[in-house]
């Protein structure tokens, strides 16, 4: 379907002479209070059928905006009733403003445009056509405007706001309707876009296995090969598609550690996710990652031990009996299927049965870890109504991190190349 939004002005032949050459199937007339009239001519000179057009009225023919706003409206509303139309502006009647107003509005939805144009003016060439009309079409090059929009999205990736950007990526897409080579490039470049920032926005989520990826769900990994092959494939038109090739080689190991369960690459993950928590300001989100990743610290010791915490094969009061430890004081802590739930407290006092030494200088004699741990459960995150404070997040985070290198080999290193990149 074919419609044409058409500015009016004082005189008609061009405007008639467009719909008779593009023969739209539904025509909107914006015209002033002065040139309201010609709508009549044009209709009767083109046998327009009554259900076939409608009329806007501008009060304010040399305002921009008011024309502006009456043709974005007019276009929304196409894109309601028909989808699947074609719009075309006609921005050759009607005052200087109007032909602006009407202009901008058809840009900002990737509109075509038409012009009628000529061989003979008056006024010494430069007026009214009144001689062999010719009427052109031109497809307004949007990537101006999704250039632009591009930019924004990327904003929006690197201040953590994924879904936003997106939107603005998928929108970029969609009014990206013409054949330009400029055009594809930016297409290419958004649709890698929306499948990275999926990735990474899953891995945020702590979503490492089950990441719902075109139609399917796919493990981060899979997801990572299929970005960089694509990228192979189109080639790296710009920097960004090479800073996502870059991030996504170096962090590969990462990503299989992450899908594979590896807790200390997890353990990592929790860290940075921390970080990005608290540049946003978000401490009482901060607190509770550094607070699971204390407690990931211990399941991690506790592993070295031979004693599973991290799935369903939870040890048993057998396993610690078969490694000298006096069982009575854990008994309590057996549940239906004879499996051991420990809280964070009976870990390191398990830790320190087991015969770490650091259990006590980590946690059970260290009042400022209980300190800062107990404002996370009087938070309103956990158990209280307290907000967190950036400080006691901060405080967290530097003793969460102390021990976390200690604990992981390359930490330095591992938690750099997980760090999300600034595109």
């Amino acid at each position: 379907m074919k419609v044409m939004i058409i500015s009016v002005g004082g005189t008609p032949e061009p405007l008639i002479e467009s719909i008779k050459n593009r023969c739209p199937d539904f025509v909107y007339f914006i015209a002033s209070q002065e040139t309201n009239p010609i709508i009549g001519k044009i209709v009767e000179n083109t046998n327009l059928d009554i259900g076939k057009y409608r009329s806007a009225i501008i009060d304010d023919a040399e305002s921009i905006i008011e024309a502006y706003e009456i043709s974005r409206d007019i276009i929304r509303k196409i894109k309601k009733e028909y989808p699947t139309a074609r719009i075309f502006i006609n921005h050759t009647g009607g005052t200087k403003s109007m032909s602006a107003g009407i202009v901008l509005a058809g840009s900002e939805y990737g509109c075509s445009f038409v012009y009628v144009g000529g061989e003979k003016r008056d006024k010494g060439g430069v007026g009214i056509v009144t001689e062999g009309m010719i009427v052109k079409d031109e497809q307004y090059p949007y990537y101006l405007i999704a250039e632009k929009n591009l930019t924004r999205a990327i904003d929006y990736f690197n201040r953590y706001q994924y879904d936003t950007s997106i939107n603005i990526l998928k929108s970029i897409i969609d009014r990206l309707v013409d054949d330009s080579e400029k055009s594809k490039q930016l297409q290419i470049t958004a649709t890698i876009l929306i499948d990275f920032i999926i990735l990474i926005k899953n891995i945020d989520r702590f979503r490492f296995r089950k990441i719902e990826y075109r139609g399917q769900n796919r493990y981060a990994l899979g997801i990572v090969n299929d970005v960089i092959k694509r990228l192979e494939m189109v080639g790296f038109s710009s920097d960004i598609l090479r800073n996502i090739d870059d991030y996504l080689k170096i962090s590969k190991d990462y990503f299989r550690g992450l899908q594979e369960g590896d807790p200390k690459i997890i353990l990592c993950e929790l860290i940075n996710n921390a970080e990005r928590r608290i540049s946003e300001g978000k401490y009482d989100d901060a607190i509770a990652r550094l607070y699971r990743a204390f407690e990931l610290i211990a399941q991690i010791k506790l592993q070295e031990y031979g004693l599973d915490d991290l799935s369903d094969k939870k040890f048993t009061l057998k396993d610690l009996e078969n490694r000298g430890v006096d069982v009575e004081k854990y008994k309590d802590c057996v549940d239906e299927k004879g499996k051991l739930k420990l809280g964070l407290k009976k870990k390191f006092e398990l830790l320190k049965d087991l015969g770490w030494d650091n259990a006590d200088d980590i946690y059970l004699e260290n009042k400022k870890i209980w300190e800062l741990l107990s404002k996370r459960n009087n938070s309103i995150m956990a158990h209280g109504l307290e907000p967190i404070d950036m400080k006691s997040t901060m405080d967290l985070f530097s003793e969460v991190e102390k021990i976390a290198k200690d604990m992981v080999k390359d930490y330095d290193w591992i938690k750099e190349i997980g760090k999300f990149p600034t595109l």
